[in-house]
Order: C-alpha cells, then structure tokens, then sequence
C-alpha cells in the first residue's frame, strides 16, 4: 500500500472498501472511449509526490459515456472514502442515493481543491449517464455534464453542460479493497486463505 494512504477507521476484518479522489490534472471530454478517462486517472494517481503512487489497486474514473455509466464503470462494493479518510458513502446505494456525506474535494496529494472545482462527470447523481450530455456523447458532440466538487445532494454529480473541449478535472474511485485486522490490504480477489504479505513488503513498489 502506498505509504501516504491512511486506513480508515470503522472497518471490520473482511469489509470492502474503496479509496476515492478528485484529480488535480485536467482532460477535455471529447473521447467517447470510457477506457481513456479511466487511464487518465490511473496517471494522476501515479504522479509524482501522490499519496495514491505506488497503491497495488486500479483506478475508475466516476464517469458515463454513452455506452458506459458511471456507477457501472465504478462498480461500488462497499464503503467509500476520501484519501484523508473521510467517508463520502457508506455502499453503493448510498453513493448513488443523491447525496453524498462529504465534499469530493480532496486530490490525490491530499489537499483541498478549490471552491469552485468543477469536474466533468456526464452523469446524474445516481450514476446513470445524462442522456446527450454523456463524455463524448453531448448535443451535437459539443457538451457534456459537469458537477460540483463542493457541490450540496445532487450537484456533486449533475449541474450544469460544458463545452467538451474544456480541460476539466475527473473524479476517481479506487477498485475494491478488502480490509485485513492486521492492518493490510489486499484485492478482493485474493482468496483469504493465501498468505497475506509482511506490512513491510507493501510499503514499496
């Protein structure tokens, strides 16, 4: 695990579990490919001085094209938190009921983007894509939905259409992370009975 991801508390021996961040580099969203806005968050999060560099686990971007919606790209299994260990959600109908518990205003270095953070998102709050004004599918392949970082209910996800050639921010949501009482994390797909690596051996990759 990287060593500048905090463990959030409340978690039990076996729990699912999810990292979330707001990018602090921007993209247009112009590519109808949801592979693209994927990659493009698996960068960020890998850049240099990132607290999310070096994490043994994949990055999602909460993003609908017109083939994909976000909640299916995303595909929630369990709590969601911020990097600094705030929960934004505590399951996937949580996440998708119209609200979130928090601000999704922190980067993946940690800090607090700004006020009026706006990141592309094609989507409505419950995580299906805005018909028209998905990424790389908006009105006349011109706009695409927006949301608001510090945006209250619904606006986190939905307000208001931009021009898809602006550079805008995305949010990312890490892939499932089952919690261990020892304290390490490791994929879910990993069977439990396998041995679980050394903390150590997790702090470099």
């Amino acid at each position: 695990v990287s060593a500048g991801l905090i463990i959030p508390g409340g978690l039990s021996h076996g729990d699912l579990y999810h990292y979330a961040f707001i990018t602090k580099g921007k993209t247009k969203a112009i590519s109808g490919d949801i592979g693209d806005y994927n990659a493009f968050v698996n960068s960020e999060a890998e850049r240099l001085g990132a607290m999310t560099a070096g994490s043994p686990f994949g990055w999602k971007a909460i993003a609908s094209t017109a083939a994909v919606d976000a909640r299916d790209n995303v595909d929630i299994q369990g709590r969601v938190f911020l990097i600094d260990g705030t929960q934004l959600a505590s399951s996937a109908g949580d996440m998708w009921d119209g609200s979130l518990a928090a601000p999704f205003n922190i980067d993946q270095f940690g800090d607090s983007v700004g006020l009026f953070t706006a990141p592309w998102t094609g989507s409505f709050s419950d995580g299906t894509g805005v018909p028209h004004f998905q990424l790389g599918g908006g009105f006349a392949s011109l706009f695409s939905k927006i949301g608001a970082a510090y945006g209250p209910g619904h606006l986190w996800s939905t307000v208001i259409p931009l021009p898809d050639w602006k550079k805008l921010p995305l949010y990312a949501v890490s892939d499932a992370i089952r919690f261990h009482d020892d304290n390490c994390e490791i994929p879910p797909e990993i069977p439990p009975t396998q041995p679980v690596p050394e903390p150590a051996s997790l702090a470099v990759w």
